[in-house]
């Protein structure tokens, strides 16, 4: 690393190249949490689809990754956007054990389609 370090600027201090441009290596990624449950009203639309109220956005449809259990609550969530795909991730709170594995989030979100 170091020797690649020395040559770039050898490079630039004899003309060939311009100076170093140093980069951050992780970028901000927008994202925004709603930590109340109740601001989101869920309204499944089919077996992959549904609709969230997002507060202060509008009415948003997304696609299910995987369903969502009958017995759990939904007690917030997260909005953010990666490489310009925007991702809902619910927080859940389940009563039971048989619930599962609740840590994969939602994907794609649609604000033409509400």
């Amino acid at each position: 690393m170091a020797e690649h370090y020395w040559t770039a600027w050898t490079s630039c201090w004899t003309g060939v190249s311009k100076a170093l441009d140093f980069h951050a290596k992780m970028k901000i990624r927008p994202a925004f949490a709603i930590p109340q449950g109740r601001d989101l009203k869920l309204t499944r639309l089919s077996r992959k689809f549904a609709r969230v109220n997002i507060p202060k956005v509008g009415a948003v449809k997304f696609r299910y990754h995987r369903p969502v259990p009958q017995d759990a609550r939904i007690t917030g969530a997260t909005v953010s956007s990666k490489n310009g795909l925007w991702t809902l991730s619910l927080k859940l709170k389940c009563p039971s054990p048989s619930c599962g594995p609740l840590w994969r989030p939602a994907k794609w979100l649609d604000s033409t389609g509400a």
